[in-house]
């Protein structure tokens, strides 16, 4: 395994044959999580600090939320932190997506506390 690496870096074919069997939109577990959230009631406040840089200085303003609602992959997914300005919320099948995507590009590692990454 990779120690905190991204591992899509070091996959393998038959690792990406996996993925891809795992990921099928008629899979089980796509299957499973459209099942467990048919109706997108539940939704999960994205940890801010696994956003892209520019993405969590946005959400520190007002004015950053209104560019921020401009654009399609966020303009439904921003909810009021109450101290003006804004999470990102999505639901169970975007949450596990969102990770996916952090994991398989970024690894395990810890997000960059400096502002960098």
């Amino acid at each position: 395994g990779v120690q905190g690496g991204a591992w899509l870096s070091s996959a393998t074919e038959a690792d990406a044959e996996a993925l891809l069997r795992l990921l099928r939109a008629e899979g089980a577990l796509l299957h499973a999580i459209r099942e467990a959230d048919v109706h997108q009631e539940v939704r999960f406040a994205f940890p801010t600090k696994w956003l892209p840089k520019r993405t969590q200085l946005l959400l520190r303003s007002e004015e950053g939320c209104r560019i921020l609602g401009q654009m399609p992959h966020y303009a439904s997914h921003l909810a009021s932190d109450g101290m003006g300005g804004a999470r990102v919320q999505v639901s169970l099948f975007e949450y596990l997506g969102f990770w996916l995507a952090v994991f398989a590009t970024k690894g395990s590692a810890r997000p960059a506390r400096d502002g960098q990454g």
